[in-house]
């Protein structure tokens, strides 16, 4: 079973984006995975008074083990520094419940077109919806 986590990689300084990891969970789910969302990721922490930003530290990780989470997957998006839309660059992350340490991850970076926010950069960038399935399928290979 996979966590979908309320809050981004420790060792990331870019914002969670929470919309984009739902998205990625719902894609796993289509393709066989259990996956809780982030809403009941944050319900079976809270049933063990942890706070849903413990989601990824050793005693919220041993937590989910105990609620038999396999795995916890943290999504996190940087948007371009003068504008535009976001998820310029995306970075995924697995990190195992049995073993606290990263299973693997994804780096995935957006189509992008002239300027940011551009006409040229709205028009070809992808959105949440095919990010999600691109970024599924090489987490699948992972788990595989």
């Amino acid at each position: 079973m996979i966590a979908v986590s309320p809050t981004q990689s420790p060792n990331s300084l870019i914002d969670s984006n929470s919309e984009l990891a739902d998205a990625i969970g719902a894609e796993l789910a289509a393709r066989g995975f259990v996956v809780l969302d982030i809403a009941t990721t944050a319900a079976r922490l809270k049933k063990y008074d942890l706070p849903p930003t413990y989601a990824l530290t050793k005693q919220g990780l041993s937590t989910l083990r105990k609620e038999n989470v396999d795995s916890v997957l943290a999504v996190s998006s940087t948007v371009s520094a003068i504008g535009g839309p976001s998820m310029r660059h995306v970075k995924a992350r697995l990190t195992s419940t049995a073993t606290t340490e990263e299973i693997g991850g994804v780096d995935w970076d957006n189509s992008w077109g002239g300027m940011p926010g551009s006409p040229a950069d709205f028009t070809i960038r992808k959105d949440s919806t095919t990010a999600a399935k691109e970024i599924a399928s090489e987490l699948v290979k992972l788990l595989s």
